[in-house]
């Protein structure tokens, strides 16, 4: 078996065919937002193929702004996002280290 019989895990990159893709967008607020609609759907239309990368990175890469928009992907040429949503108030997430002895002092030496 050699490796071009094996099923590529990218074939169906930006054919859209399999399912639409959400698309997530923030801002500070209502211009720059539909700034960043304006180029996202420009930079979209010019590199579908990418459409899972952009997605995930729009959707989990980026930092939560108080305005939001979003758009579900199914055809690159009639790509339209929501009216804007606007969170009263972000929530504040704190990290806290539970402690339960996973790691200890000098582990990474044995």
């Amino acid at each position: 078996m050699s490796t071009q019989d094996l099923p590529n895990k990218h074939s169906k990159l930006g054919t859209l065919k399999s399912q639409p893709r959400l698309v997530v967008l923030s801002a500070l607020n209502q211009a720059a937002l539909d700034a960043s609609i304006q180029e996202h759907s420009k930079y979209i239309k010019q590199n579908i193929a990418q459409i899972d990368d952009i997605a995930y990175t729009l959707c989990h890469g980026q930092e939560k702004l108080p305005v939001k928009s979003f758009a579900v992907v199914s055809d690159p040429e009639t790509i339209e996002f929501s009216p804007p949503l606007v969170c009263e108030e972000v929530p504040k997430l704190v990290m806290i280290f539970s402690g339960q002895g996973a790691q200890w002092v000098g582990m990474a030496k044995e």
